[in-house]
């Protein structure tokens, strides 16, 4: 059955019953088994779903990983900025800019009361920022290449959320170089550390079903423009459908 207006042709009925099955199930096989389709003829039909909404509609995913947020996957985010460690496949990740590590304490850290060296560092009381509640990074990589350890006594999930902990306390932490002036602000000392790190790549991702929609497209370019500075975003620029 087609549904028609005019004379002209319109919307398969029998793609709707067909994107219903393959909503319900787990993958294109089980769909094709449940209509008494082949496999081949299961992923035709998907083709002319995509074709007929102008969407994506369903992309491929790995099962929920117990180590992966899967808000970009559930629709909890629209996008996520940040040091992107995703493992989920399906998930878009673009590289926007690499980041530099300084250091930061409260003003009048013992630290900070003489040469910060790698030894003098490392002796301090650390705290890790990690969604995922790690307790090593890079400093660590870079301290056991000297034979160094530290103590890490806990972790937070943002960079903001770190500067609070740091500010009433003599913990040490690290803060991406865009947070300087926070730090600053909230009185904290930012100082370099005596290590040779790695640059952290800092980038942007999102779920693919989001590739042809033009007020997502408009929000990846408003990330873009945020990382150049000087480049700002006219509301002449904005799609219609988001302003």
């Amino acid at each position: 059955m087609r549904v028609t207006q005019s004379g002209a042709p319109g919307l398969d009925l029998n793609l709707l019953v067909a994107l219903d099955v393959l909503v319900e199930e787990p993958s294109v096989s089980r769909a094709a088994a449940r209509l008494h389709l082949s496999e081949p003829a299961m992923s035709r039909t998907l083709g002319r779903i995509r074709k007929a909404l102008g969407d994506p509609a369903l992309v491929r995913a790995l099962a929920e990983s117990h180590i992966d947020v899967p808000a970009l996957r559930e629709g909890v985010a629209d996008l996520e900025l940040g040091m992107i460690d995703t493992r989920s496949p399906e998930v878009r990740i673009e590289h926007l800019a690499d980041e530099r590590m300084p250091a930061v304490a409260r003003s009048g850290h013992p630290l900070l009361r003489g040469p910060v060296t790698a030894r003098r560092f490392a002796a301090a009381r650390h705290l890790i920022v990690s969604r995922r509640g790690r307790l090593e990074g890079p400093v660590d990589t870079a301290l056991a290449e000297q034979g160094i350890t530290r103590q890490v006594v806990g972790s937070v999930g943002t960079f903001p959320a770190s500067l609070f902990v740091l500010r009433e306390s003599d913990l040490v932490g690290l803060i991406t170089s865009q947070a300087e002036s926070l730090a600053t602000a909230l009185g904290l000392e930012v100082f370099e550390v005596p290590l040779d790190l790695p640059p952290l790549p800092f980038g942007m991702a999102w779920h693919p079903r989001h590739d042809a929609d033009p007020g997502h497209a408009w929000l990846r370019d408003c990330a873009r423009a945020l990382m150049r500075p000087g480049q700002g975003f006219r509301r002449s620029q904005v799609p219609r459908s988001v302003r």
